[in-house]
């Protein structure tokens, strides 16, 4: 039953695709995919995938949830191991670290926060160090992080700086913990993201960043996740989205089992992610001064869905 929202999409998007019909409210389709297909169409998507757009893993693990699928409709399987084979980061790393998209969005939120630190030491007083408060919600893996913090080691020190790592999951704060020792600026602690931000030690207008990479479409309601991190974000501070932006179907095999059932406009909409004019709707409503997309429309990278939303309160 807690996977019924997935399989409802399912349902939508096979019948928008033409794969099946609709007659009250029964779903049936006339011509049947035979196995032999269905391996040449993941032949074609390896072909089409492998040594450009990504490692080979990629697929390899969307094979392997489509091949699980009935386990998991029915909770024989869970998803998050899939993701993780026992305890392995190697097919999250590959999603989240080595896909071309990933690795234009991660440098370009590292771009994004050494541009906003010129900013601030712009404005700085001659003779002071900027400071700059950052604070990273659902950091999971640390794939968008390692990439951030790199570019910040070289300029830590003209910087009176504190970066916050947060994540629901003690298991990715003991990893980030290691893997970040060496950088005395930086914090971690657990946090949720549908929980009041105050109760959880965040304070009123104190954060300079927040960077939500690939995290926000998790949350149960997103206008009000929107309007909490407002709250704590100083005046002209900024929020640091990546998220996809069309409906992802190799999402609906996968990840999707492991997301939590939206109460928000995807709620309406049957979606699994909003769109570019949904999530400006949500900035606007939340009081955003300034939105800046990137890539922009006739970057290469648009037809992968996927986008860096540059938000200033």
């Amino acid at each position: 039953p807690r996977h019924y929202h997935v399989i409802r999409r399912w349902l939508q998007k096979l019948t928008e695709y033409g794969y099946l019909q609709q007659q009250g409210g029964y779903f049936f389709n006339s011509d049947l995919l035979t196995q032999e297909q269905v391996d040449h169409q993941w032949h074609l998507v390896k072909e089409a995938w492998n040594g450009r757009l990504g490692s080979p893993k990629v697929i390899e693990y969307l094979i392997d949830n489509a091949q699980q699928l009935p386990q998991m409709m029915r909770d024989q399987q869970q998803a998050v191991h899939l993701l993780f084979p026992q305890g392995r980061m190697d097919v999250a790393n590959a999603l989240y670290r080595e896909t071309l998209m990933a690795k234009y969005l991660n440098q370009s939120v590292a771009e994004a926060v050494l541009r906003i630190i010129r900013r601030q030491s712009a404005l700085s007083e001659e003779g002071s160090r900027a400071s700059l408060r950052i604070v990273e919600l659902g950091a999971g893996t640390g794939a968008t992080t390692e990439v951030v913090v790199g570019r910040l080691q070289k300029v830590v020190s003209q910087l009176d700086l504190n970066y916050l790592f947060t994540d629901i999951s003690r298991f990715f704060l003991g990893a980030a913990r290691e893997r970040f020792r060496d950088n005395p600026w930086m914090s971690f602690q657990l946090f949720d993201i549908d929980q009041n931000a105050f109760d959880q030690g965040l304070q009123p207008e104190s954060i300079d960043v927040f960077i939500a990479a690939g995290m926000l479409n998790n949350a149960r309601n997103i206008d009000q996740v929107i309007a909490g991190l407002f709250q704590c974000l100083v005046p002209g501070g900024w929020i640091l989205i990546t998220e996809p932006t069309r409906e992802f179907t190799e999402m609906l095999i996968s990840q999707a089992f492991m997301m939590t059932p939206p109460e928000d406009e995807r709620q309406k909409s049957q979606a699994t992610f909003l769109s570019v004019k949904q999530w400006q709707d949500v900035f606007q409503k939340a009081g955003a001064q300034e939105v800046v997309l990137l890539p922009n429309e006739k970057h290469p990278l648009i037809p992968l869905g996927q986008r860096l939303l540059i938000v200033r309160k």
